[in-house]
């Protein structure tokens, strides 16, 4: 499954049609048209490659290959935080609704509200699930997510033994673990096993705490890449939309109906729903071995560079940004 933009599709598509109804002479080729969306192609995951490899390296070797790792990553997990939640959080402010007046906040206002809560989030995650985290990998303790905002307030509450004897759902458990592995080994070819068995590999319990993490940053990278997808495919239907209703051609920019944006927020879902494991499974495993501190890197570089390419009004593509981050970490394991 080849991991395709749709919004080259659908710009080949416009073009297509553009020279077979008026012409080749009327088509925009400069860098005001097709030439920035050519150069979206090379500067997308080339940008998003090098972001993803310095956060990455500044990851490995200030925790990752560290004597005792998981105390300096503990201490980092709130510093992890402050930098996703800020990059993320002036993300969402500059390319932000214009129906809530996003696009017109003024750095004055921003600045404060992304420190403020950039901090809140910071201090949160020290003070209650740093917390959290030591007791329930390091000692072992049988804690839920909800524990994380009373952890303080928590006893000491120790796991399960694992050599005790095996119950039902140990018994379950590892049937689903042994029919994993067959699911695995089907799924890997040779090339990928022997990629996978060399990439170097780090402490499992200091991998755990970006669990989280890579959960938080791949949410707003998945929100800014649906909303940009979503932007690309119904651009075409918001204007036939309103040709429709208008009975004339648009001289000028549409508004876009809400009910397009809801029709491409429920064609996007139902399309990661059926088909998107396919793209998942070629990110996932096909191009580089995986781990939280990785998964980490590669969204939060994509974010950093989507934010940054968008503001300096640089062509982007998010879908190739992703793809370079994720081949980017792959040449660096290849090289450091």
């Amino acid at each position: 499954m080849r991991n395709n933009e749709n919004k080259f599709v659908i710009v080949g598509a416009i073009i297509g049609v553009g020279i077979a109804a008026f012409g080749v002479d009327t088509i925009d080729w400069g860098w005001g048209g097709v030439g920035k969306i050519i150069a979206s192609w090379f500067i997308s995951p080339i940008a998003a490659g090098v972001v993803a490899s310095a956060i990455f390296l500044m990851t490995k070797y200030g925790v990752l290959t560290r004597s005792n790792s998981f105390k300096k990553g503990l201490t980092a997990v709130p510093l992890f935080f402050l930098f996703t939640a800020a990059i993320n959080i002036l993300y969402i402010i500059f390319k932000g609704a214009p129906a809530l007046g996003l696009d017109k906040v003024t750095p004055v206002i921003i600045a404060p509200v992304v420190v403020g809560v950039s901090l809140a989030i910071a201090l949160f995650s020290h003070f209650f699930y740093a917390q959290w985290l030591k007791r329930k990998i390091q000692n072992k303790e049988d804690l839920k997510w909800y524990h994380i905002f009373v952890i303080p307030c928590v006893p000491y509450s120790p796991g399960t033994p694992k050599d005790s004897p095996n119950t039902e759902k140990d018994s379950e458990s590892k049937e689903n673990s042994e029919s994993l592995e067959v699911i695995n080994d089907k799924e890997n070819t040779d090339k990928n096993k022997e990629m996978h068995d060399a990439a170097p590999k780090y402490d499992a319990e200091t991998e755990e705490l970006y669990s989280f993490l890579q959960v938080f940053t791949a949410t707003f990278a998945s929100f800014a890449h649906g909303s940009n997808d979503v932007a690309n495919a119904v651009g075409p239907l918001s204007v036939i939309s309103d040709i429709y209703r208008t009975g004339a051609t648009p001289k000028e920019k549409t508004s876009v109906e809400l009910w397009v944006l809801a029709y491409g927020g429920l064609a996007i879902d139902a399309g990661l729903f059926l088909y998107g494991y396919h793209v998942m499974r070629s990110l996932g495993n096909r191009l580089t071995y995986h781990s939280p501190s990785r998964g980490y890197s590669m969204e939060l570089g994509t974010s950093l560079t989507v934010l940054t390419a968008s503001k300096l009004g640089l062509p982007i593509s998010t879908t190739h940004c992703i793809s370079g981050a994720t081949a980017g970490l792959q040449a660096l394991f290849l090289r450091l």
